[in-house]
């Protein structure tokens, strides 16, 4: 019989003061308790249901703390029994890069070799396929639906036993913004483990949600370190500054940081202090709230836009991320042609498709609202329903 982790019954934890969200201050506080040797390797941490009732907060407040804990590699979620310590064996390491796109060229000239087969999202980003492609990788599309990737789809790619890497956006799928529900992602995972294929997560938006706390990702329950995870600030702070991480597992941290002092030497260590300097202070946290109401405001506008035009726009609000997918029944390559003869310059459905020959996602359209003013975004979209009108003709 299986013997259980030693449980921790005696800690205490507080909520120290400060202006960021509860459960990222409550992240905090466990991270200090690591430190400070009160949690040790293996041990269990007490139920969130009792660690609520300590703290005096919501169990739904200590689930995303411990879950951004999981994600940063200190604790791992066992399914039945709870949360834990890593131990050695499982121990992940945060490696800093020059954005997610250089994560993602590292992670594949590590895992990947000529002829390897990739699984990714029928509809996708090809910046990202551009890195999985140049060391040789044959790309699979898996198919997508309005609720995400299809599990039977990626079962069949998987049958194979070619493919030796699934890369997939669960949260805001690019470019979709559909967010893979939890049945979904644990059926990947299983998937993914029957085959001995590693996941790499593109995590680019987590930040950015409106109505309600982000899903947690799926490193955040990752049992056999399975999930090779990227993400970037470049969404939250500006395009041009390109400060992204991955967070691996402690082996291939290493052979990320000797393969990327080949490619890129180092990283922008200035930027890289102003941005920690400016976190301790709270400016970030006080940042992505303005960015939140800012963004919601403009995709509000974009809302408006949308409503009571002849061509009936189909779209699932996403509860975050910076765009719409808005799909018309129009040929949308056409439509994008004489948008920018408007001056309105639009990425139709087949710019995002492996297969550009195909149908899926053919009259769809990915259209952003998070960089322009209010009036930019009105004066945009009706130059947009121009062009639609003189295709629909």
């Amino acid at each position: 019989m299986r013997r259980a982790n030693p449980q921790v019954d005696d800690l205490l934890l507080d909520i120290p003061q400060g202006d960021g969200p509860i459960y990222r201050r409550l992240s905090q506080s466990v991270r200090q308790a690591l430190r400070q040797g009160r949690l040790r390797r293996g041990e269990r941490l007490p139920s969130t249901r009792r660690l609520a009732q300590q703290l005096g907060v919501h169990r739904h407040t200590v689930m995303p703390s411990l879950d951004e804990l999981v994600a940063e590699g200190w604790l791992e979620s066992q399914p039945g029994w709870g949360y834990r310590v890593v131990d050695g064996a499982t121990l992940t390491r945060l490696v800093v890069t020059h954005g997610c796109q250089e994560a993602i060229y590292l992670l594949a000239q590590l895992l990947l070799r000529p002829g390897d087969q990739v699984a990714v999202e029928e509809l996708g980003f090809p910046n990202a396929w551009q890195a999985l492609r140049c060391c040789g990788a044959e790309l699979v599309p898996v198919d997508i639906d309005e609720h995400g990737l299809v599990p039977d789809s990626l079962e069949r790619a998987l049958a194979s036993g070619r493919v030796k890497l699934l890369y997939l956006t669960p949260l805001h799928q690019y470019p979709t913004t559909v967010t893979l529900n939890r049945t979904r992602r644990q059926a990947v995972y299983r998937l993914c483990a029957r085959h001995h294929v590693p996941i790499l997560e593109d995590d680019y938006d987590f930040e950015l949600h409106y109505r309600c706390m982000s899903v947690p990702p799926m490193k955040a329950d990752d049992p056999e370190a399975r999930v090779l995870y990227c993400s970037t600030f470049s969404k939250v702070l500006h395009p041009s500054a390109r400060l992204g991480f991955a967070i691996v597992p402690a082996p291939v941290a290493r052979l990320m940081r000797e393969l990327k002092r080949v490619v890129s030497r180092q990283n922008d260590s200035l930027v890289q202090e102003a941005v920690a300097g400016w976190m301790a202070e709270g400016g970030f946290e006080r940042h992505l709230r303005r960015m939140r109401r800012l963004y919601e405001e403009r995709r509000e506008v974009m809302l408006e836009c949308l409503e009571g035009v002849p061509q009936a726009p189909r779209f699932r609000l996403p509860d975050g991320g910076m765009c719409l997918w808005v799909e018309l029944g129009l040929d949308p390559v056409r439509v994008a042609e004489e948008a920018l003869k408007l001056g309105v310059d639009v990425r139709p459905g087949p710019y995002y498709a492996l297969d550009r020959t195909g149908r899926r996602g053919w009259d769809g359209f990915r259209l952003g609202f998070s960089y322009h003013r209010p009036d930019e975004i009105r004066e945009g979209m009706s130059r947009f329903w121009q062009a639609c009108a003189k295709v629909a003709r």
